[in-house]
């Protein structure tokens, strides 16, 4: 058991940025600190303006690499009393869902003498449909980038922005000194408990904490410089067994009716903007072309409630557990519809990449922050999803040369639906007297 600190965690206005996850699986077992609890050593903040009078880029003491000559140090002075503070590498904390990883104590080496300056270990954790948040993670890493750039090249014009929904982590698997890589578990106590990198599997919810490891290269005449964020510890926040299901469906070309529904979603998330936050402003619209979908695997539970006899596997180590506190919610409807109207249970194995799918959704939404500033989430919960043509069809129907009887956005399937009648368009006035 060990004690994670000296990381710094990400403030935006007077809140911590990992309470903007829905459902706070942002806050780590054992620590619920607001930002009101945290030292300055312990915040990063999220502008621009505010990092640079925080932070700055200082020569390295000991030059073990000529390639890592410097780091980024935390400050608070005050010049009025002529406190100098205490400095301190920094250190971010930030969290995502995994996507793709190389943990192994040797990562991607190869065993040859040669590649083992190449060799590294690496996470790759996206926003799985959270994307404010995520976006708010990457606009500081990005901010970081460009002090680090600006104080080194004189200029960030050539620095390229990270995307906006997936971040890429590294971390050497061979350097001086060597630091092990924490991988672990945090507990209510406020320690984590280390755990095998095997332990870990995409989809699980981790908390990070990065580094900028800032690369010089080229000669003097021309010094150009690289900046990867290198990973310091991964928390398993909570397994992708508990994690919610999610589906992602996209237009396949059929961009028009597809995004005839974003559309009617767009307005479902400003009427609710509208009605709970007072305003609609701030709600970044949905992308066109791709619809994340998400559902929670587990509900929390009052003590009176009955529990659902649905228990979570009791080979699990922790089914008795969670069975106290949790309770899986009502079951996800998969099937086939039926030319009688009625549908068919099939196994979520029986669906692919690729299959025409029509899906039930409603708003699932989320109130977080404090008295002080609450703020709405709106995801989208599914509650069926019907496979109305698989994608061996589906392949058959789209490589077909377009004629007045076979078009790929006019798809008659077997169970005699057709999917070729025009979506009325609604304005948002429309809408807003309809729900009303």
């Amino acid at each position: 058991m060990f004690k994670v600190d000296a990381n710094m965690a990400i403030a935006v206005g007077d809140t911590l940025l990992r309470e903007w996850w829905p459902d706070n699986i942002g806050l780590p077992d054992g620590d619920d600190r607001i930002l009101a609890d945290l030292e300055d050593r312990e915040k990063v903040p999220d502008t621009f303006e505010c990092l640079c009078l925080q932070t700055y880029v200082s020569r390295a003491s000991t030059v073990v690499d000529k390639t890592r000559l410097y780091r980024v140090l935390h400050y608070i002075d005050s010049p009025a009393t002529g406190t100098i503070s205490p400095r301190y590498e920094v250190n971010i904390r930030i969290q995502g869902y995994i996507q793709s990883m190389n943990l192994t104590p040797y990562g991607n080496w190869t065993s040859a003498l040669s590649d083992a300056k190449r060799a590294i270990q690496y996470l790759a954790i996206v926003a799985r449909g959270s994307d404010e948040v995520f976006g708010k993670q990457i606009d500081v890493l990005d901010n970081l980038r460009r002090l680090i750039h600006h104080t080194l090249d004189g200029s960030d014009q050539s620095v390229r922005l990270l995307p906006r929904d997936k971040l890429y982590l590294q971390r050497r698997v061979f350097q001086k000194p060597v630091e092990e890589l924490i991988i672990g578990v945090p507990l209510s106590s406020g320690r984590v408990k280390r755990i095998n990198h095997l332990m870990l599997s995409e989809g699980d919810f981790v908390d990070v904490a990065v580094s900028a490891d800032i690369v010089s290269i080229g000669n003097q005449r021309q010094k150009r410089t690289r900046v990867h964020f290198q990973l310091h510890h991964v928390l398993q926040l909570m397994p992708s067994s508990q994690v919610e299901l999610y589906l992602a469906i996209v237009a396949r070309g059929s961009d028009e009716v597809f995004g005839k529904q974003i559309d009617v979603l767009d307005n479902l998330r400003r009427l609710i903007h509208r009605t709970l936050d007072g305003s609609d402003q701030s709600v970044r619209l949905l992308p066109r072309d791709k619809l994340y979908l998400q559902r929670r695997v587990f509900q929390k539970t009052a003590r009176n409630d009955t529990l659902n006899p649905r228990l979570p596997d009791p080979r699990h180590e922790d089914a008795l557990n969670i069975a106290s506190t949790w309770q899986p919610v009502e079951e996800l409807i998969i099937g086939v519809p039926l030319s009688s109207g009625r549908v068919k249970r099939i196994n979520h194995l029986m669906l692919s990449e690729g299959d025409f799918v029509d899906v039930a959704v409603s708003a699932d939404i989320v109130s977080i922050g404090n008295q002080r500033q609450k703020r709405t989430r709106v995801h989208f919960q599914l509650h069926h999803v019907l496979q109305l043509m698989p994608s061996s069809q589906v392949e058959l129907i789209m490589a077909a040369p377009a004629t007045d009887d076979v078009m790929p956005s006019s798809m008659t399937l077997q169970t005699g639906i057709t999917l070729e009648d025009p979506i009325e368009e609604n304005a948002f006035s429309d809408f807003l007297n309809a729900v009303n």
